[in-house]
């Protein structure tokens, strides 16, 4: 069983009221022998923070992070365990004797076993619960019913009966329900349907069918949705579409829909995230998703995305983040960004994009992350980036990338992330990065450099020259 606090992005539907009084410092008597980690991170004011890539990232630095926040054994400012998207949080302690959380921390508790015998010790200090890998003992469900603070639950793994989530009918404070590959006995009746404080939803790996859909869709204040391999199907999605839905996040990766379900996407006008990759989509669905007129973050990654259809998702008037990596898109598909000068996040990992297709993003002005992870960049390519001033966060791992790239990268003053895994540096080029102050995280894995001491000399230099950064060192 895991326990958690709340908690980037686009990543994962947890929900902290923005009204919750400001927490405590609060002692925690753990069993003797350990039972996990410990988590903390500042409670959080925003109403919910999801995201639809923030865990399959190896680093999100938290935008609030500072020299104040206690940094993890590792050094890093933030990192994700397990399922959890960590983003913003930190290690704090192991979950062994006696743990103090500090005046203003939400905690996380992240343990992979049953829980003990007697819970009393460890109730109500949680504003989140996961239970992970044990059938749930009726005794799990009382423990769940004593937790005042808790908001959001997560179950991975695990075996329950449907009928036991009527529970939740009685926990008013319950706002973020993830059901991660679970077994799940019984019949839904209309269990789901009384969860009407559910704002955040998650069935992943788990199926469901439109039964089930139809209560999905009855929630008055469901606003984020992950469906990812669920078994969805066109039916099911016509369903959940229904006229003046709350949905603002909706994720449907790894399902079998076709161009049969998504004209119902019309339906969500208050939709500002959609993805859909790895489904069976067609010509027809393309023109539907640019029509959506509150769309501000796409990914269509590993779908048959070619320059035709970039040309007609790209219409879509708010769009700011577009995720199409692992597509048939190429340099003359880029043109299609010509439309989207208010882009700010654009991922073409593993595409047909070089040096050539890189001029066009003299259109994109505000662009904040670039992926070009696995592309036929190299170091010519990159004066186009240049024209991107504002770029925090850039990938360019197992590129053609040398250190006399880092010259250039070197003009890039906003950067705060930069991956430069598996390339060809060797060493002398690290010493413009100096110049980049906001540099917060540097991954150097698997590139050139290996452990020639040589090149650990530049590694170690920069390293005394940025303090305030984490830099991965290469190695194999």
């Amino acid at each position: 069983m895991v326990v958690s606090g709340s908690c980037n992005r686009p990543q994962e539907p947890f929900i902290t009221p923005a009204s919750a009084p400001k927490l405590p410092t609060r002692e925690v008597q753990f069993p003797t022998d350990s039972i996990g980690e410990v988590f903390i991170r500042l409670q959080s004011e925003d109403p919910w923070t999801t995201s639809i890539r923030g865990r399959r990232q190896a680093l999100d630095i938290p935008a609030d992070a500072d020299t104040a926040l206690p940094k993890s054994a590792d050094g890093l400012r933030g990192r994700k365990v397990g399922y959890l998207p960590l983003d913003g949080w930190i290690h704090h302690a192991d979950a062994a004797g006696l743990v103090t959380i500090p005046e203003g921390y939400e905690a996380a508790l992240i343990i992979s076993m049953t829980p003990p015998a007697d819970t009393t010790p460890l109730a109500d200090h949680w504003q989140a619960m996961e239970f992970r890998d044990h059938q749930l003992r009726d005794a799990d469900w009382a423990w769940l019913q004593n937790q005042k603070q808790l908001h959001s639950l997560l179950l991975q793994n695990a075996t329950f009966h449907a009928a036991d989530l009527a529970l939740l009918d009685e926990m008013p404070r319950i706002r973020a329900l993830t059901i991660h590959r679970c077994t799940i006995n019984g019949d839904w009746d209309d269990t789901l349907q009384k969860c009407i404080s559910l704002e955040a939803l998650k069935f992943e790996h788990t199926w469901i069918n439109d039964a089930l859909c139809e209560q999905i869709a009855q929630l008055p204040r469901l606003r984020v949705l992950s469906l990812e391999g669920a078994a969805l199907s066109d039916t099911g999605l016509q369903a959940l579409c229904r006229q003046d839905s709350p949905l603002e996040i909706l994720l449907l990766d790894e399902n079998d829909l076709t161009d049969e379900g998504t004209p119902h996407l019309a339906n969500l006008q208050k939709l500002q995230t959609l993805s859909l990759h790895q489904n069976n989509l067609g010509a027809d669905s393309w023109v539907r998703i640019g029509q959506l007129p509150q769309l501000r973050q796409l990914a269509l990654d590993q779908l048959p995305v070619t320059a035709l259809e970039l040309v007609q998702v790209t219409v879509a008037p708010q769009l700011r983040e577009l995720y199409i990596s692992g597509t048939e898109v190429d340099d003359a598909a880029l043109v299609a960004l010509a439309k989207c000068p208010q882009l700010e996040v654009l991922a073409l990992a593993q595409t047909s994009i070089t040096d050539k297709g890189l001029a066009h993003l003299q259109h994109c002005p505000q662009l904040q992350r670039l992926d070009l992870a696995g592309t036929a960049v190299t170091d010519v390519g990159l004066m186009q980036l240049i024209k991107c001033p504002q770029l925090r966060n850039l990938n360019l791992s197992f590129t053609a990338l040398t250190d006399d790239g880092l010259q250039t990268l070197a003009q890039l003053k906003n950067l705060q992330s930069l991956n430069l895994a598996g390339t060809q540096l060797r060493g002398p080029g690290l010493s413009h990065l100096r110049q980049l102050h906001e540099l917060r995280f540097l991954e150097l894995f698997h590139c050139a450099m290996n452990g020639n001491p040589e090149s650990m000399r530049y590694f170690h230099e920069l390293q005394a020259a940025l303090p305030d950064c984490y830099l991965r060192p290469p190695g194999n």
